[in-house]
């Protein structure tokens, strides 16, 4: 009887064991699929800031140009504006040494 029981035993252990090891080997594919797809949506999301991302370094790019044809424009506009000082300083200098 004693060893009818510890076989009895044995199968219930050695079929619970097999259940948990199944049990732990799905949890384990599960999990792997997870990362899976965990990994490809980041890859997803980190390429799309990378456009993003450069899409703006190419507006910062575009409006950095327009800043320094700004610059040349204005500075070209102050050299025509203090000529035009320079003369009428000049004009004014000579109509205050006439009698």
């Amino acid at each position: 009887m004693k060893a009818l029981e510890q076989g009895a035993r044995g199968a219930i252990e050695a079929s619970r064991d097999r259940h948990t090891e199944e049990r732990a080997e799905q949890g384990h594919r599960h999990t792997e699929a997870l990362v899976s797809e965990n990994r490809r949506f980041f890859q997803v999301i980190a390429e799309d800031l990378v456009a993003r991302i450069q899409l703006v370094a190419e507006g910062v790019t575009a409006v950095d140009q327009k800043l320094d044809r700004f610059r040349a424009e204005v500075r070209q506009e102050f050299s025509v504006v203090d000529r035009r000082l320079l003369r009428l300083e000049a004009h004014a200098s000579r109509t205050e040494d006439r009698p």
